[in-house]
C-alpha cells in the first residue's frame, strides 16, 4: 500500500497519528497496566506493574521506545489533537503508578513519600531504562533499573531480579 493510499484510508495524517496512538495505548494498557491476576494485595500489584513495564520495554514491543513519552516530547511544540493525545497518555501512565503507590501505602499502613513524587521517580526510572537500552543497546540497563527500583521502594514493592517474561 502506498503512503497516499494509507493516508486516504484515514482521511488525514492527523487521523492516522491519532489512530496509531489509540492502538498503541490499547497494547500498552493490555500488557502493562491491566493486572492479569485480578485483585491482589496492593503492594504486590505495584511491583508487578513495574516488572511488566520493564519486560514490555525489554521485549521492544514498540521498537522506537515508549511511543507516548518520546513522541510527546517531539509534539510538545505543536499544539493540537496529537499533542493532546500524547500528553494524556503520559499523564495516564504516571497516574497509574501514583494510584498503585497510594494503594500500596494504604495496604501497608505505612505513610511513605508523597505518591505523586514516588510515581514521578518510578516513571523516570522506567522511561530512562527504555531509552538508554536503545541508545546503549545494552540489556543490562534493565537490571540497573530493577536495582534502582529496589532502593527506591520498600522491599515488598519491588520487582525481583529474575527476567520474567510475559506470554506473547
Amino acid at each position: 500500500m502506498s503512503k497516499s493510499g494509507l493516508f486516504a484510508h484515514f482521511g488525514s495524517k492527523e487521523e492516522l497519528q491519532l489512530a496509531t496512538i489509540q492502538t498503541a495505548w490499547g497494547i500498552f494498557e493490555g500488557q502493562v497496566l491491566r493486572d492479569p491476576a485480578g485483585e491482589r494485595e496492593a503492594e504486590r500489584r505495584l511491583g508487578e506493574l513495574l516488572e511488566r513495564w520493564l519486560v514490555f520495554s525489554e521485549r521492544r514491543v514498540f521498537p522506537g521506545g515508549c511511543l507516548f513519552a518520546h513522541q510527546a516530547v517531539e509534539f510538545s511544540t505543536r499544539p493540537g489533537p496529537v499533542n493532546n493525545a500524547l500528553t494524556i497518555a503520559v499523564a495516564c501512565q504516571i497516574e497509574a503508578l501514583e494510584e498503585r503507590v497510594a494503594a500500596a501505602q494504604r495496604a501497608s499502613g505505612r505513610r511513605g513519600k508523597d505518591p505523586a513524587e514516588l510515581a514521578f521517580q518510578l516513571y523516570s526510572i522506567v522511561i530512562n531504562a527504555d531509552g538508554l537500552s536503545r541508545v546503549q543497546n545494552d540489556p543490562v540497563v534493565f537490571d540497573r533499573a530493577r536495582a534502582t527500583i529496589r532502593t527506591t521502594l520498600p522491599a515488598t514493592n519491588t520487582p525481583d531480579n529474575r527476567r520474567a517474561r510475559l506470554p506473547n
